[in-house]
């Protein structure tokens, strides 16, 4: 190594796969603690999300008064996120594995975001085989135009390569999910069975980026399937959405008539893949995401002198 580059300033960083409990699948994200909240320009942080290139970028900074809080932002390869929750989930953990940070017997954090309020992490069940229960804002969806439908059911078709059978395509809502479309499709095959082309969604930018493809599973261990595009934000195909699933959470419970409490199985069939339970808290307008999480690496990154 060059005096040049030891001279420069460093950060560490911790990549984490989320959603798992193996290496290598679910979905990695890299987390970052600050200092302060003003400790490197938006420009800079969106640089180091660029450089790690993983669909998102975790930044943390502690509260010296309340040592169960922190601040938390996202950014992707191309933007700032309004929401993410596999990021958020590998934020937990590595504020619950982090020596000294929280209190031995702490089982709950908070996270204060900029556009999704103050998320909640806590660690449920036995120390060992303990999951991870993030509390996210819940979002709906409602039809689209005709015109809209014909256009997104058209990407689909190039997407797929042939054509299949839609259910719905609704819109999302809410500030978290402003720009998120939801397509339910019938189709003979598993999502997880499907080459997709991610680049045929371009067309449905810039009003949706984030372009969720869900189905009923075919398996009765799982209430339902998915699978996340966003190839106008720097994401061709993201393996494990948590803020997707904030929004199929109270879709497939209406549709499915679930009861109250319920809990979802749901499993996005990427490549990675990844499993979680979904519950949908319809009177405090939240979903509760359960899963698990493991390091893949640690290390410094060297920032410009």
């Amino acid at each position: 190594m060059s005096m040049k580059a030891e001279n420069r300033r460093t950060i560490e960083f911790t990549v984490v796969d989320a959603f798992t409990d193996s290496v290598f699948k679910g979905n990695p994200a890299a987390v970052v603690f600050l200092e302060s909240a003003s400790a490197f320009p938006d420009e800079l942080l969106q640089k180091i999300a660029r450089e790690f290139n993983l669909s998102e970028t975790a930044f943390i900074v502690a509260h010296d008064d309340d040592k169960s809080l922190f601040d938390l932002r996202w950014f992707t390869p191309a933007e700032e996120a309004a929401l993410c929750g596999h990021a958020t989930l590998a934020s937990a953990h590595v504020v619950f594995q982090k020596p000294g940070l929280l209190s031995n017997n702490e089982m709950s954090v908070r996270f204060q975001t900029r556009k999704s309020g103050i998320l909640t992490a806590r660690r449920i069940g036995a120390a060992g085989d303990a999951l991870i229960e993030l509390e996210l804002p819940a979002g709906g969806v409602l039809d689209v135009s005709t015109e809209l439908h014909t256009k997104a059911k058209d990407s689909v078709t190039e997407a797929l390569g042939e054509e299949v059978d839609i259910k719905f395509i609704g819109a999302a809502q809410g500030v978290s999910f402003a720009r998120y479309l939801v397509i339910e499709m019938d189709a003979p095959w598993d999502l997880g069975e499907k080459v997709i082309n991610p680049g045929a969604f371009t067309s449905l930018g810039p009003e949706f980026v984030v372009i969720i493809l869900t189905a009923a599973a075919k398996e009765s261990s799982t209430t339902y399937v998915s699978r996340v595009f966003g190839p106008n934000v720097g994401i061709p195909e993201d393996p494990v959405t948590g803020s997707a699933h904030c929004v199929l959470g109270p879709y497939w419970h209406a549709k499915l008539k679930l009861g109250d409490g319920a809990v979802m199985v749901a499993r996005q069939a990427s490549k990675r893949g990844g499993e979680l339970e979904v519950v949908w808290e319809k009177e405090k307008g939240t979903c509760k995401l359960r899963g698990s999480a493991v390091v893949a690496t640690k290390g410094e990154l060297f920032l410009p002198a």
